[in-house]
């Protein structure tokens, strides 16, 4: 079994800016909520009849498998935005519960984002609808993976719920240790809470290894063929049940 350590900078508090944590600690509610059976004549969702059962959204196993890979690091403290117009910089803060678990304005900065000044990342094309402010998580949490591994730091796979996109990257992980800031962009417009516990991104470990791409001749082989009729033979689940390996992301308690 492979190990990651979680590295937190000195001049930070463990008790305030919380640890990354396996992927699979975050599925979303509607994701729970979601299809799993379509009606394969209507698809309207979750039929009665066994019968006119389909495959839906929740009986796709690499759509799931995606959002439950590798590590979350989530917002430690709920941040409001309270300004953002795609032209001015950004205006936040930090928002505190009170013993009676309402809000107040925190009067700590916490420095879990900043925005990049003047031209830094302006040639990088923003998602459509969203501001040109450029944004960065502060990565608090450095990793330290095994030798021969790298980390692929990107958007929380899967989640076009959340009001931002965060930039991908690929870091030598096994030499690089520290954190470091992650750029990220707003949807232009959006004012209002995200809350603690939110992922900012997600970090999968990838081996590095020398590949080389070739193109077959016979596009399916007798092997292709077999589990290619295999798959259609049955309704759905054919994928989950014959072919998915579940992968492993744990944390020491």
């Amino acid at each position: 079994m492979k190990k990651v350590s979680f590295n937190l900078h000195p001049e930070d508090d463990p008790r305030v800016i919380v640890p990354p944590d396996p992927a699979s600690n975050f599925i979303p509610q509607w994701y729970r909520d979601g299809e799993k059976y379509i009606d394969k004549d209507t698809g309207l969702k979750d039929p009665v009849d066994p019968a006119k059962r389909g495959g839906g959204m929740k009986s796709c196993v690499p759509f799931l498998d995606a959002m439950i890979s590798g590590y979350i690091q989530s917002l430690s403290k709920t941040i409001e935005i309270t300004k953002n117009n795609g032209v001015d910089p950004i205006e936040f803060r930090y928002i505190e519960k009170d013993s009676d678990g309402g809000n107040y304005v925190s009067e700590h900065d916490y420095n879990l984002i900043n925005e990049r000044p003047g031209d830094i990342g302006y040639t990088i094309p923003r998602p459509f609808g969203y501001s040109k402010n450029h944004l960065a998580w502060s990565g608090k949490w450095g990793y330290q993976l095994p030798k021969g591994w790298s980390a692929l730091v990107t958007h929380p796979l899967n989640r076009f719920d959340l009001p931002f996109t965060t930039v991908s990257g690929i870091m030598e992980s096994d030499k690089f240790t520290s954190g470091g800031n992650v750029p990220f962009f707003i949807q232009k417009d959006f004012v209002g809470i995200i809350e603690a516990g939110t992922p900012m991104w997600q970090m999968i470990p990838i081996k590095r290894e020398k590949w080389f791409g070739y193109v077959k001749r016979k596009v399916y082989d007798e092997k292709s063929i077999f589990w290619t009729n295999q798959a259609r033979s049955v309704p759905y689940g054919f994928y989950r049940d014959k072919m998915w390996e579940k992968k492993h992301y744990d944390m020491e308690n």
